[in-house]
């Protein structure tokens, strides 16, 4: 039987499952940023996309886990065997794609938190034991089931984040159109 929600007490482990996208990931980070924050002695482990996961690499105080999608069954198993024998408190259901609930049974935890009726498909409720309740425009909902009511976020390393996503974004736009030849017009 899983616990009871809100947590009586910080856990010891929490996994959270996000593997894509670029974006989304980073619709992420303050979650992830919240928890350090509010439960530091709590070992966080992210499962994310090989791609994403260039993205968030170096997140202090967060193990990576990168799913190669690419790699097809192969990156499933390779997955499977950095799972194996482990044991999570939490599971933070945080996408609600299939290719998400298929890895999500690759974690061994007794409390398996998702999303409402409102925002789930793909069967999703299936995967997961408790939900995080609908409140709608209410920023931060994903803290409530787990008692975190008055939480912190690092907005200024969020920003940071997200500066230098576009920064990297750009630079690849810059770069592909001088790998092609082009001529980039001055104020264009």
């Amino acid at each position: 039987m899983p616990p009871e929600l809100p947590l009586d007490r910080p856990p010891r482990r929490l996994c959270l499952i996000r593997l894509s996208a670029l974006g989304d990931v980073t619709h992420i980070l303050p979650i992830v940023h919240t928890l350090r924050h509010v439960w530091p002695e709590t070992e966080l482990t992210w499962i994310i996309g090989k791609r994403e996961a260039e993205l968030v690499a170096g997140l202090e105080g967060v193990e990576l886990l990168p799913l190669d999608k690419a790699a097809g069954p192969a990156g499933y198993r390779a997955l499977a065997r950095q799972l194996r024998g482990r044991r999570f408190d939490v599971l933070l259901q945080m996408q609600v794609a299939m290719r998400a609930h298929l890895v999500s049974l690759l974690v061994r935890a007794p409390l398996r938190l998702g999303y409402d009726r409102v925002r789930s498909r793909d069967l999703h409720r299936l995967f997961v034991n408790r939900r995080i309740p609908y409140r709608d425009r209410l920023i931060g909902v994903s803290f409530l089931p787990l008692g975190l009511y008055r939480v912190l976020t690092d907005w200024p390393s969020i920003l940071g984040v997200l500066f230098l996503l576009f920064a990297a974004v750009a630079f690849g736009q810059i770069l592909r159109s001088e790998l092609r030849g082009e001529q980039r017009t001055p104020g264009a």
